[in-house]
């Protein structure tokens, strides 16, 4: 539910986007990934965090009071769900001489950029990109950072509206937190897929990286988000999701290609708003093939530094095997991308470089 005018929340109102949060936090438990016990215990320590969150009001005020102005680069990285936006996001965190919200922000929501700076640090370039759909493990890990976002985009998860007269206090709060830590800044937030010319035409620092990845790829770890974090595939999750059509068995396929093929034509929409050469373009396979060359090239568009010279190799990122479905989830999948051939088409533009 939207608010005309949020307020930073100690409390998460995005599990109103969770219809089994218990199951879910059993399944997180099971999964035995790092960053979900990382989630986990960050929402057990924020009522713990609470009294400091409020005595570090006083210092957040002070900080967002020097009035300096937006100089330093904003990266705005944006695309679908299930698109790999997250190991991009810590690979431009990890190589770029960057700041970033990370996790520990989240836990102070009166005073994200007191805590960070009191209670995050840098770590070091690590090659062990985990994430557990979208989130990250460690306080000063990247953060999709819906706590700061929300300020002025609204609480729901899946739909950003802007505040009225939202504008000026955005970009204050962008120059004072790049001004504290002296660097420019980095964010993942996919809800702003949907909002992204909004957000360059006011933060006049931001460089756009878009990342695709193929649909039918995009489509099958949809469904498999479903049946983890909601325990029922016909639970709509995720940006741009959708229930419609709970009456067909396999309805909930022909929904998620709906809801790939919203996303398209509003991403399409949002990018021709934007200046090409503050955008830069490429794709999940590019960056699994190549992640030193897609990083190189987002530096080099954004005129943000390598974090150090990078003499070594990234390597090759391992493709998550895209497993297939049942036959008949198969089925409906390829007629429902056939039909939608013209939306969800990789651009001929996504291969280009962007100086």
């Amino acid at each position: 539910m939207n608010s005309p005018t949020p307020k930073p929340r100690s409390t998460p109102k995005y599990l109103n986007n969770f219809r089994d949060p218990v199951g879910l936090a059993r399944r997180m438990l099971m999964s035995c990934n790092p960053a979900a016990y990382w989630a986990m215990a960050r929402e057990g320590l924020r009522p713990l965090a609470m009294p400091a969150d409020w005595m570090l009001q006083r210092r957040e005020r002070k900080l967002l009071a020097k009035n300096v102005v937006l100089t330093k680069p904003v990266i705005l990285l944006i695309g679908p769900p299930r698109a790999g936006t997250t190991v991009l996001y810590q690979l431009l965190a990890d190589c770029l001489d960057t700041t970033w919200f990370p996790n520990v922000s989240e836990m102070f929501p009166r005073a994200p950029i007191a805590a960070s700076k009191i209670f995050a640090w840098k770590r070091k370039r690590t090659t062990k990109l985990r994430s557990f759909y979208g989130q990250t493990s460690g306080l000063s890990a990247p953060n999709d950072a819906f706590h700061i976002w929300n300020r002025w985009l609204g609480t729901d998860r899946y739909k950003p509206v802007l505040r009225a007269n939202a504008e000026p206090e955005m970009l204050q709060f962008l120059a004072t937190w790049t001004e504290a830590f002296g660097k420019p800044l980095v964010n993942k937030n996919n809800r702003n897929t949907l909002c992204i010319g909004m957000l360059s035409e006011a933060i006049p620092t931001a460089h756009v990286v878009v990342l695709r990845r193929e649909a039918a790829d995009i489509a099958r770890s949809l469904i498999r988000a479903r049946e983890f974090v909601q325990g029922d595939k016909s639970d709509a999750w995720g940006l741009a999701s959708r229930s419609q059509n709970a009456d067909d068995p396999l309805g909930y396929v022909t929904d998620v290609c709906d809801q790939i093929g919203d996303i398209h034509t509003q991403l399409a929409e949002q990018l021709v708003q934007i200046d090409p050469a503050r955008l830069t373009e490429t794709t999940f396979e590019e960056l699994c093939a190549d992640p030193q060359r897609v990083v190189e090239k987002i530096a080099f568009a954004s005129g943000v530094a390598l974090r150090e010279p990078q003499s070594a190799s990234f390597g090759h990122l391992r493709i998550p095997s895209s497993r297939p479905l049942s036959d008949a989830e198969e089925a409906r999948l390829a007629e429902q991308l056939d039909r939608m051939r013209g939306i969800v088409n990789t651009p001929p533009s996504i291969n280009r470089t962007h100086a």
